[in-house]
């Protein structure tokens, strides 16, 4: 009875830390796919040219494919600014306000807490990390373009439930 005691609550101790984590240690998986992945991540150097502090990028582990972006203030919602990958030798960050080359299209970007409320706000590392986050376009940009234009694929829909993670 004693162990069983113990099993329960540091099952409990696991949930509610799982469930209370911030957005540099949250990983997200795709539902309906949970090879597909969602993570931000800390950039190496400071970025002026990003509104926050985080990068974000979706792998789809059984495409060998990683979309990278980053989240940028419009006038009402948050965007995810498409992006080369960060981790190359010559990155240079993209202007948001531009419309040079990215290898995707931008993303609609929407995040959800616990109380499935919207959260307006940008994602920083150190901010409370949302329960669902939703970028509507991602099942199309899958099957018509970006990079993958003749390489299409079916995805669900863009909706990612959180998963926290201890350490990255």
């Amino acid at each position: 009875m004693r162990i069983a005691t113990m099993v329960l609550a540091a099952a409990l101790l696991a949930a509610g830390r799982a469930s209370a984590c911030d957005y540099e240690h949250a990983r997200y998986a795709l539902a309906g796919d949970p090879s597909v992945v969602a993570e931000f991540t800390k950039p190496k150097d400071h970025v002026p040219e990003m509104a926050g502090d985080l990068f974000f990028y979706i792998k789809m582990k059984r495409r060998k494919l990683t979309y990278w972006y980053f989240p940028d203030r419009g006038t009402e919602d948050v965007t995810m600014i498409s992006m080369l990958d960060p981790r190359e030798k010559d990155w240079q960050p993209p202007d948001p306000d531009s419309r040079w080359f990215r290898p995707h299209p931008d993303e609609p970007f929407y995040a959800f807490g616990d109380d499935y409320r919207d959260r307006f706000e940008l994602p920083s590392r150190r901010q409370r990390a949302a329960k669902l986050l939703f970028l509507p376009n991602l099942a199309h940009e899958a099957w018509y373009g970006g990079l993958d234009g003749d390489n299409r694929f079916d995805l669900a829909r863009g909706l990612f439930v959180r998963r926290c993670i201890t350490a990255k």
